[in-house]
């Protein structure tokens, strides 16, 4: 896992999508939240109402997926959460549909 000192989580969740979908990847840097030196808990809100947001406008029920995306979370859990849940169903919907 990432060392969580100073971690800016819109890079680490760009590297995540950018593996498997550098398109997708730049679309979320972008438009994702700006980051400078925000606590990890600033941090972790701001992605996910970004990404509640961004699921919300989905056709399909995305209830389950957006409650794992806790404010409360400590980091290391929220970002294997995000990992685990977020970035499969980010691949397989080629989100954000936003554009920057």
């Amino acid at each position: 896992m990432y060392s969580m000192q100073f971690v800016n989580l819109v890079q680490v969740i760009y590297h995540l999508i950018a593996e498997q979908n550098p398109y997708s990847a730049t679309r979320w840097l972008d438009t994702a939240p700006v980051i400078k030196r925000q606590s990890l808990h600033e941090q972790v809100v701001l992605i996910n109402r970004y990404w509640r947001e961004e699921l919300g406008m989905l056709t399909i029920d995305t209830t389950k997926l957006r409650l794992q995306l806790s404010d409360d979370t400590e980091p290391n859990a929220w970002l294997s959460n995000f990992e685990q849940y977020l970035i499969p169903f980010i691949l397989t919907y080629h989100l954000p549909f936003r554009k920057g």
